[in-house]
């Protein structure tokens, strides 16, 4: 440092900066302009190709790869590289020209320039450095988003397999003329569905299928008296009952368990706003039954998006207690050889029971019909429950048939006196005050025939015992 203080003339370097200071600056802007636009030449591509990719979908994409460097841009380099050390060693060669010593002076300027040009050289190098490892991150990092979207691709594509894999063979199982293989594929339908929602829908078309095929119950075996029945009769219920057709019973019987099951949702329309449904339950299911032959249906609490029961058999008791319905519900010529329960359901769409039949009474308290109810030709025998029945809009009731004890209409809640009403004749919706009104049979209706036979009779016996006094 000494000596380099007594070869400069600072008053004579001053003096020179002076007098070029348009050239240095000149330099000096060239030199920043040639940084940046290596910089920019280089890094500035990786970060464009990384934004893109980290915009795009799924992670990666092929464009964030680095580009080759240009020939262009190492041209570009060297020559800036030479144009420093050239003017450095330039300004630094006339200055020592006015030191003390000028050939020691004029030796270290060219060290001193040569320096510089080092110095220019390493950014150039450091810029490379930093081309390269960002490269290699942006390299690493689409490589490893390429393998995890491989991995996870691979693991769907298997679970896929296996599901589809396992619905088949569970379906073929159904085809067995075994019943513990289609009990099998009952339990694997159900687990499937269980753990794949999007399958759901699917698997209860199967199972619903699987009810809607011909069949025959056996005949109930009821504790009677044997008095009161036929030797033929007899002989018939004693009679051992057909292996095949019993566990074909027990295999229908599952599956109606398994399906009816899956629809049970005891929450209220409060309830349903702010929690959600037990995972045991599959919601927003449609019901295709239609035809099929069901014995003790229990829809317990079932809530179900649509159903469709046209001509279905019900035997034994069927219970729809407390079911929803949120779509359409048709039991259009469906048969309910059993006593039937549809206390509190809830029809929040159409309701057709055109030419149902109900053999052994229906009870229908607290039902809420919100949209059409269309009962046409409907027959009704045995108890028939009405008590706080309510119609929210319109109401089709033409040609019922009555056999026995229909009294309860007076206690049905008709919510919407301005509806349409299509009544039998001599009908009429009586008007409470409240609001609301009833239906009201004509007089005619009100009076069963059974009724007016033992009226008959009764009237008959009167006149012969006065006869006889």
């Amino acid at each position: 440092m000494a000596t380099e203080a007594r070869w400069i003339n600072w008053p004579a370097a001053g003096t020179w900066l002076a007098q070029h200071k348009v050239s240095l600056g000149w330099a000096t802007l060239t030199v920043l302009l040639a940084s940046w636009a290596a910089w920019r030449a280089a890094p500035r591509r990786v970060v464009d190709g990384l934004t893109r990719w980290r915009s795009r979908p799924g992670g990666s994409t092929s464009t964030a790869t680095q580009p080759p460097l240009s020939w262009w841009m190492v041209v570009a380099a060297a020559v800036v590289v030479a144009a420093v050390a050239w003017g450095a060693t330039k300004g630094l060669l006339h200055v020592a020209n006015a030191a003390k010593d000028p050939a020691a002076a004029q030796v270290e300027a060219i060290k001193t320039g040569l320096s510089i040009a080092a110095g220019t050289g390493g950014v150039f190098a450091l810029l490379l450095a930093v081309r390269r490892q960002w490269h290699q991150e942006v390299s690493t990092a689409t490589d490893s988003a390429h393998r995890e979207r491989v991995a996870a691709s691979t693991e769907a594509d298997a679970a896929a397999r296996r599901v589809t894999e396992q619905y088949t063979k569970a379906a073929d199982q159904l085809g067995s003329d075994k019943a513990q293989v289609r009990l099998a594929g009952l339990y694997a339908l159900e687990r499937l569905a269980q753990d794949n929602p999007d399958l759901r829908q699917t698997i209860v078309n199967v199972i619903c299928a699987y009810l809607r095929m011909p069949y025959v119950p056996p005949p109930v075996h009821r504790h009677t008296k044997r008095s009161l029945l036929s030797p033929e009769s007899w002989r018939a219920r004693s009679a051992k009952p057909d292996p095949g057709a019993q566990e074909e019973l027990e295999v229908r019987t599952t599956a109606q368990r398994i399906l009816f099951s899956h629809l049970t949702d005891t929450r209220d329309d409060a309830e349903r706003l702010t929690t959600r449904p037990h995972p045991h339950h599959w919601a927003e299911m449609s019901i295709n039954l239609s035809g099929a032959t069901l014995v003790d249906a229990d829809l317990w609490y079932a809530n179900c998006f649509s159903v469709d029961f046209t001509g279905t058999i019900f035997t034994g008791k069927t219970s729809f207690f407390y079911a929803k319905f949120d779509d359409i519900a048709k039991f259009d010529k469906a048969t309910f050889e059993g006593f039937t329960s549809f206390v509190g359901a809830i029809f929040n769409r159409h309701a057709w029971f055109k030419g149902t039949s109900f053999s052994k009474g229906v009870a229908l308290a607290g039902a809420t019909f919100k949209q059409q109810a269309v009962l046409y030709d409907t027959s009704f025998s045995g108890h028939l429950g009405l008590k706080q029945l309510r119609f929210e809009n319109d109401i089709f009731l033409q040609d019922p048939a009555f056999e026995d004890n229909y009294k309860e209409f007076d206690q049905t809640i008709v919510c919407n006196l301005t509806a349409n009403f299509h009544l039998p004749d001599g009908w009429q919706v009586k008007d409470r005050g409240d609001g609301t009104g009833y239906l009201a049979p004509a007089p005619k209706m009100a009076l069963p025939e059974a009724a007016s036979r033992l009226q008959a009779i009764k009237d008959t016996l009167l006149q012969w015992m006065h006869d006889l006094i």
